[in-house]
């Protein structure tokens, strides 16, 4: 996931008879709800295949996404988003969020192809969003995460003003397990390894919007390519290293 998308969290402050100065951060995304959000990702990515000469691409863009909730479901949070990539032509995306509104997956719509929008070269290999637990915090509580195959802990730094607006600031630090099966138009890869991601989002504690988020992930994964069915060879190897930092800013 492109790490780092949010809608919007319910914040509630301290009630009559609770610890003073805790706050509860819990997901309550609505139908209907729209938000526009920059995303600015740079990423770094080394690919080594049986001996030949590392090669390195390196991905830079500014994607500008206006997104509506329109369903929730159990699988998470169904949002229809409109994607604009450094000045070009608008497209259309159905996107499934998990509850802090960061992407899980996207859903072709109208003729969308994941490459134009450099999602393909990124794969699943963006920074996990891991959102905080939903009991009351207190700045610098710490919790554990274990969430499938990303684990680590969390931490509530400290409540603060962002643009004149009081928010509370939660960094993580995970490690995510890699074990991903990639079928491409003529051969298909396997992808093992792991990801370690730092990542620090703001909260607004006045309606709980993610105002900033800022993640980055590193991590070196081996990959088995087998041929195409038609061609008589063992399958390739190597090894690819990923460097992947993801900037989030909620514009309205």
């Amino acid at each position: 996931m492109i790490d780092s998308l949010a809608i919007a969290l319910v914040v509630i402050g301290a009630l009559s008879g609770c610890s003073p100065g805790t706050v509860r951060i819990n997901a309550a995304p609505v139908v209907g709800e729209r938000a526009v959000f920059r995303y600015e990702i740079d990423a770094t990515i080394t690919r080594a295949l049986d001996g030949e000469e590392p090669t390195t691409t390196r991905f830079t863009s500014t994607l500008l996404a206006d997104q509506e909730v329109v369903a929730i479901t159990e699988d998470g949070v169904e949002a229809d988003i409109t994607l604009r990539r450094d000045g070009t032509a608008p497209r259309s995306a159905r996107v499934i969020l998990d509850r802090t509104g960061a992407i899980r997956s996207i859903e072709l719509v109208a003729g969308l192809e994941s490459d134009e929008l450099g999602l393909a070269e990124l794969g699943s290999l963006l920074p996990p969003v891991v959102a905080p637990p939903t009991r009351r915090l207190a700045p610098g509580e710490r919790w554990t995460i274990s969430e499938g195959a990303v684990d680590g802990h969390g931490r509530l730094t400290r409540l603060g003003i962002i643009d004149d607006a009081k928010v509370a600031v939660v960094r993580t630090s995970v490690t995510e397990a890699i074990d991903d099966a990639v079928a491409g138009a003529t051969s298909s890869a396997t992808l093992r390894g792991e990801l370690r991601s730092v990542a620090t989002a703001a909260y607004d504690l006045a309606d709980g919007s993610a105002r900033r988020s800022s993640a980055r992930s590193r991590g070196l994964v081996t990959a088995l390519i087998e041929p195409p069915p038609w061609i008589d060879a063992v399958p390739a190897q190597g090894t690819i290293s990923y460097d992947i930092r993801v900037e989030a800013t909620r514009l309205s």
